[in-house]
């Protein structure tokens, strides 16, 4: 661990202790902080991988490694280098799966018969809780490039269950992260691992930590490594969703989640859902509003098998539910470019039967320009059905600056079509 690495951590153990009332205690306590991330640091930077842009984690003795799917990207084969010797210990490496709506990839290690690697076990990431300590192990501008040895920042849970940024069920953290902290570990002081970091929030256009890091949470990542434990072919894996279930977005509902509309003949339908039902638990998750409801079922892979309940005429009522495939979505981070087709809107993530709700439109984009309103819910794109967010994309994917796209919507109960023309996205 690095000398300046070391001050900084243990300047923030002795400032997070002057608000401690017992002020003969504050200096042993600082101390046991400080030993405490000393003691993380030098287990958990054995088992850093480097991928050169970014970070990643070893959590399997076999040579599992998770990190971001925008750092490991479409590349089926790597080099990857771990901490070890004058510039890191090299090793060939294989991707098995990414999911590019969770941001997260796996990869294999391609190991000797017999050979073992350093790993970090993974903890239960819903016992965790709002300001508890976090270390963030990375390469934050490629500084781990020369030897492949992490830095190291502190801080503290800041919020936990946010759904935002495209993360469905994300971890908020201080604890410094930048550019190259990605796909690298957020752990607890006994060195779990809680989450793999992944975004940052910035309030200027510099690309610099402001104190807001999002991280994907271990319970997400290891049902997808139990759902997609026989993928080992670099595939695309996927989301699921409940299709058919419009979820009302009303705050002041604080009890669960309202639903709106239930479609005809559709999994939810089918499952039971009726116009009505407050959704007050899936699975062990207890609802409390709509995001909420939107988050929990992000986390789960295509497939899964849900218990949802819902409260009906002041009865529980118990739905079963298996998740239809949600789209592949787009990988992270987005990144300018200025040939790309460009509409100028926010999704949102609660559920519609109908298609997909606009939370946002960009003043002075194609979007704007045409028409659309927050509200509207996007039933058809250039001539396709759409179900999700994702469908869209894939859309815009294939068009380009000047194209024209004729845009189904409700609004207010009312069908109306619209046209677009798209732009490119650095004519904003």
């Amino acid at each position: 661990m690095r000398k300046s690495a070391f001050a900084a951590v243990f300047l923030g153990a002795m400032l997070l202790c002057s608000v401690l009332p017992a002020q003969d205690d504050t200096t042993e306590y600082a101390k046991s902080v400080q030993k405490a991330i000393a003691k993380v640091t030098a287990k958990v930077s054995a088992a850093f991988v480097n991928f050169g842009g970014g970070s990643g984690i070893v959590v399997s003795p076999d040579g599992l490694v998770v990190t971001n799917n925008h750092v490991a990207g479409r590349s089926m084969n790597w080099v990857l280098r771990m901490p070890g010797g004058e510039r890191g210990k090299r090793f060939k490496a294989k991707m098995l799966w990414r999911d590019p709506r969770g941001d997260i990839a796996l990869l294999q290690l391609e190991l000797k018969e017999g050979e073992k690697v350093p790993y970090v076990e993974m903890a239960d990431s819903d016992k965790i809780r709002v300001g508890a300590f976090a270390i963030a192990l990375g390469t934050p501008f490629m500084t781990a490039n020369e030897d492949s040895i992490p830095t190291v920042t502190f801080g503290v849970v800041s919020v936990i269950h946010t759904n935002k940024g495209g993360y469905s069920d994300a971890i908020q953290t201080d604890a410094p992260v930048n550019p190259g902290n990605s796909g690298g570990p957020l752990l607890d002081l006994d060195g779990r691992l809680l989450g793999i970091n992944g975004q940052i929030r910035v309030r200027f256009p510099y690309r610099v930590n402001t104190g807001i890091g999002l991280a994907i949470p271990t319970n997400q990542i290891k049902r997808f490594m139990e759902a997609y434990k026989e993928v080992k072919d670099g595939s695309v894996v996927y989301h699921g969703q409940i299709v058919g279930l419009t979820v009302k977005k009303d705050p002041t509902c604080a009890e669960g989640a309202l639903v709106e509309k239930v479609k005809e003949d559709s999994t939810a339908d089918k499952a039971g859902f009726q116009k009505g039902d407050v959704i007050v638990r899936v699975n062990e998750y207890e609802i409390f509003n709509y995001v909420r409801f939107a988050g929990v079922v992000g986390t789960y892979p295509e497939k899964s098998k849900l218990d949802v309940v819902v409260m009906r005429d002041g009865e529980e009522h118990k739905l079963a539910v298996t998740l239809d495939r949600l789209g592949a979505g787009r990988q992270r981070p987005v990144r300018t470019n200025p040939k790309a087709a460009f509409l100028g809107v926010r999704f949102s993530p609660v559920p519609n039967a109908d298609g997909v709700e606009l939370q946002q439109v960009v003043p002075n984009t194609p979007a704007d320009k045409a028409g659309l309103k927050a509200g509207d819910v996007i039933t058809k794109f250039g001539g396709k059905k759409i179900e999700n967010a994702d469908d869209i994309r894939q859309v815009l994917s294939k068009k380009k600056p000047g194209d024209k796209v004729k845009v189904k919507i409700l609004r207010d109960g009312e069908e109306k079509e619209l046209e677009v023309t798209l732009e490119a996205r650095g004519n904003r």
